[in-house]
């Protein structure tokens, strides 16, 4: 009956084993076991040494080393002072650089900040934090940068000291005295004895399974990342209480800052992509009801999304709330320039559009808008892209005129002063406004032989929406399609693919405009091509979303490759 209970028991634990272990000894968590609660900010790198390799034989490794864009480098003058730079630090060291990443940068590095009170920025803190592969290593190096500044006469003193039990090193140095903590494969090191001795007592009083920051990581979604910021808001709110109260910082800046709960900036290394995260946590719902209704139209996607056509090069849209945004423009602004802003406005632009600014305009545009660039069409006359702004017109029912028909009407006077003033400066090449209907929409364009071949900037009122744009057939072929639900908001696109591909269709013409613009011969405009062309080579699109759930919004700017990054 012993036998059969001891293999059961031995099952659970193999079984068990193996997590625990990991949680308990990842590299990273380990050294943030010291980092005390009340730190301001922790910038780390963990698992150099993995991805390093992964990505030296990588396929886009591969391909860099085939191009021309590293053997342009490696024949600066810069790269060969860096190479001779690099040869003598690995001799004075007795380390070789892939050493040094290997055994002692690559598994984890911290550096963990305290900031001092206001007005006292000699009582900061700073402690540096090595978790090194290799121990004796890690120690060899340490030796031997005594040794060097011992021999110079930098380091002029090394003392042992003793605190709970931990022994550490006091460097007596010419201009300053640091400390440092060496056990085993775990480095600390900071010009502040005190930080050194609180972070020998944190990591004693540290749960044995995750430290304060290990959660803080997690939770701001850099507990993977490569390298990455960690901000604790708590550390600076006397510094934002004591700016709050000289008048440097507004009221609105001052209530953000106490509804955020933490801020982290991560860098990602995936298969075929990189990706850099922002997100910062809150306590949920905002205390600022303007900024609640602000972020409440930002958290949906713009329609806009679903009206670019197959060439566009980039996007960029979102949404906003037209009077909360008028709102918070009113809190950042103080009362004097606040009133002077919207009377000029409303002298200006209000006496235009015949209406109030404030209260019949600006609430009424929006939610969505957009700007993208898309490549120009075979058939076009020009090699210049085109581009459409499109804004969300939403005029109250009933109102006469509609807000529509103003700003319409608006921008076709301000057409007709543009060209009168222009012929009248340049009667050689004028211009001439032209109205014109496509599908019941008037459209209304500039022409002339002052513009550009293929240019002709026009704009029109469609399907509720105020189009800008550099031709009449960009707003032909808007069309909005019913937006399909989604938990990322994207805000910016642009795409390397479709960018290469207009290069390579209109190269003649662009490098003709290169050699004209920067007076180049055409050999030299067609180098600067041939290595625009090699970088695009190398990334498919860039995208910027971000994602909002109760107390957190990640921003993502995510970049995805044509080949693999890591194995």
């Amino acid at each position: 009956m012993l036998a059969p209970r001891l293999g059961c028991l031995l099952v659970v634990v193999l079984a068990l084993w193996p997590q625990t272990a990991f949680a308990q000894s990842r590299p990273l968590d380990e050294l943030l076991r010291f980092v005390p609660e009340d730190t301001g900010l922790c910038l780390l790198a963990q698992d150099l040494r993995t991805y390093t390799l992964e990505v030296m034989e990588s396929p886009l490794a591969d391909r860099l080393r085939k191009s021309s864009l590293l053997a342009d480098l490696v024949s600066t003058p810069e790269w060969k002072l860096w190479l001779v730079s690099v040869k003598q630090v690995e001799k004075a060291l007795e380390l070789s650089w892939r050493e040094m990443l290997d055994d002692v940068l690559g598994q984890a590095v911290v550096f963990a900040f305290r900031p001092g009170p206001p007005g006292k920025p000699e009582l900061e803190q700073g402690l540096l934090l090595i978790r090194a592969r290799k121990a004796d290593t890690l120690a060899r190096l340490v030796d031997r940068i005594n040794e060097v500044q011992k021999a110079s006469g930098e380091l002029r003193e090394l003392q042992t000291r003793q605190y709970r039990g931990q022994q550490y090193h006091c460097r007596v140095e010419d201009k300053q005295t640091n400390f440092y903590l060496l056990r085993g494969q775990v480095l600390l090191f900071t010009a502040q004895e005190a930080f050194l001795r609180a972070a020998i007592d944190r990591e004693k009083q540290s749960p044995p399974d995750e430290s304060v920051w290990s959660v803080r990581l997690r939770d701001l979604g850099l507990e993977r990342a490569v390298a990455g910021l960690a901000i604790n808001p708590r550390a600076y709110d006397e510094a934002m209480l004591l700016s709050g109260e000289n008048g440097s910082t507004n009221r609105l800046l001052t209530t953000l800052w106490k509804d955020v709960q933490g801020f982290g900036l991560g860098l990602h290394l995936e298969q075929q992509s990189i990706r850099l995260t922002c997100r910062v946590l809150s306590r949920g719902k905002s205390s600022h009801p303007a900024l609640s209704r602000f972020l409440a139209a930002a958290d949906k996607p713009s329609t806009l999304w679903n009206a670019l056509p197959e060439n566009t090069l980039l996007a960029v849209g979102g949404r906003f709330d037209g009077q909360a945004t008028l709102d918070l423009l009113r809190e950042c602004l103080g009362k004097q320039a606040q009133d002077a802003l919207f009377a000029d406005l409303q002298r200006s632009v209000g006496a235009m559009l015949g209406k109030d600014l404030l209260k019949e305009v600006l609430p009424n545009l929006g939610p969505d808008w957009g700007l993208i660039l898309v490549a120009p069409r075979a058939t076009s006359k020009t090699w210049m892209p085109h581009m459409r702004f499109a804004l969300r017109l939403t005029s109250p029912p009933g109102e006469d005129p509609p807000l529509e028909d103003t700003i319409l009407q608006a921008i076709h006077g301000l057409a007709q002063m543009a060209v009168l003033a222009y012929n009248k400066k340049y009667p050689d090449r004028t211009l001439r406004l032209r109205m014109t209907r496509s599908n019941g929409c008037r459209i209304g364009s500039l022409t002339g032989e002052a513009l550009l071949p293929g240019l002709e900037p026009a704009w029109a009122i469609k399907d509720g929406y105020l189009l800008l744009v550099t031709h009449p057939d960009e707003i032909t072929a808007f069309t909005i399609s019913r937006s399909q639900p989604s938990s990322e908001v994207p805000l910016l696109r642009v795409s390397f693919r479709n960018l290469l591909s207009y290069i390579k269709e209109h190269h003649q013409k662009l490098r003709e405009a290169l050699s004209a613009n920067q007076r180049t011969e055409g050999s030299g405009s067609t180098s600067v091509l041939a290595t625009l062309q090699e970088v695009l080579e190398l990334f498919d699109k860039v995208e910027l979303q971000h994602q909002s759930k109760p107390g957190a919004v990640t921003f993502t700017l995510r970049v995805d490759l044509t080949r693999r990054l890591r194995k």
